[in-house]
């Protein structure tokens, strides 16, 4: 990301995320350290995205309501349920979702 951004800075940058679980066998080749990271979207200051892409289910975190406040657009993914989409409708600005019909 921050080499994207001196290589080419009016091209929007995002980031996709998610909880990065510490149980999930997903992640279980990233250190802890860097999970939390991650997660917490420590990163920030570095690599300063335009938007972030969250997994539905962790649109609650803090960092990700910080991102919202401060103007960065989120979309979530994947919305599949009525309770996905009533979630997304409070903490989200676009959706993707995939076999759902409201």
């Amino acid at each position: 990301m921050t080499a994207l951004r001196r290589l080419a800075p009016d091209a929007p940058r995002g980031i996709i995320g998610e909880a990065f679980a510490d149980g999930d066998p997903h992640w279980a080749a990233i250190s802890p350290r860097r999970r939390f990271s991650a997660r917490n979207l420590l990163h920030w200051p570095a690599t300063r995205p335009d938007f972030l892409s969250w997994n539905v289910a962790d649109l609650e975190r803090p960092a990700v309501r910080l991102a919202r406040s401060l103007g960065r657009p989120v979309m979530t993914w994947t919305v599949r349920t009525l309770e996905d989409q009533a979630r997304a409708a409070l903490h989200a600005d676009q959706i993707v979702f995939e076999g759902f019909r409201a």
